[in-house]
């Protein structure tokens, strides 16, 4: 058994990239299982432990149970698969910004996935959720996507200076309506083969649903703009350079 982390910049595809990946009966994915627990205490193999794992405790997470949205699979059958699976992990976006959390993880027995969104798409996502209503909506302006992104790149980058094996998963390839389903499905499989895995029924049922949000999101996507003060910014700021390195590493 490997350990498995998926990281990246808020709005860079962490969730889908964990949701499918999370469908593959030889992964146990948790879904920020220890969003919480790894800002104060770090990350240590011993959370991994079948018993740990699945006994969610206060300071853990944002939730109580499996039940939280983003799991393919409930508490029951993440359990059946535990012990046959090729990987044990979570989907922690934020993990880049406290590289040094993953230390105590053996460099030979641990995969990073890294999400990289181009940072124009990054910035749309975050104006809204920004200016949305409801328990979707948050604090954090098209602005501050800049610093994140610029933040993302150096957390992954430090990462991989470490020795990790890092995979980078680039949102614009895996997930462009440019694309037909079947080259959809064809880029996922692709992304299982460098984990070592096999296209599942299971993965291609996930890949189905996912499938239908790409049109409905490229719809919103078309009918929004950043203000002139967002992509002076991005023109700016923009790490461009470092987006480039880690996309050539992939």
């Amino acid at each position: 058994m490997q350990y498995l982390f998926i990281l990246g910049c808020p709005r860079s595809g962490t969730t889908v990239t964990a949701r499918l990946l999370g469908s593959h009966p030889a992964i146990v994915l948790g879904i920020e299982r220890y969003a919480k627990l790894f800002f104060k205490h770090g990350l240590e193999p011993a959370l991994f432990e079948k018993d740990r794992f699945f006994d969610i405790r206060p300071g853990d997470a944002i939730y109580q149970d499996f039940s939280f949205k983003g799991y393919t699979a409930d508490a029951a059958t993440l359990r059946q698969r535990y012990d046959q699976a090729r990987y044990v992990g979570d989907k922690i976006p934020g993990l880049y910004r406290q590289p040094e959390a993953l230390a105590r993880f053996p460099k030979t027995e641990t995969l990073v996935i890294a999400t990289l969104r181009n940072i124009w798409d990054v910035c749309l996502s975050y104006q809204a959720r920004f200016y949305s209503t409801g328990k979707n909506k948050w604090d954090k302006t098209a602005l501050q996507g800049v610093q994140d992104w610029n933040r993302s790149l150096r957390g992954i980058a430090a990462i991989q200076a470490a020795g990790y094996r890092l995979i980078i998963a680039d949102y614009d390839r895996l997930h462009t309506p440019l694309q037909s389903e079947e080259d959809y499905r064809d880029n996922l499989a692709a992304l299982l083969q460098t984990l070592g895995l096999a296209w599942h029924e299971q993965i291609a049922s996930q890949a189905a649903c996912e499938w239908s949000r790409v049109a409905d999101l490229e719809k919103i996507r078309l009918q929004a703009s950043l203000p002139l003060d967002v992509r002076l910014a991005i023109c700016r700021d923009a790490d461009f350079e470092a987006y480039r390195r880690l996309l050539k590493s992939a």
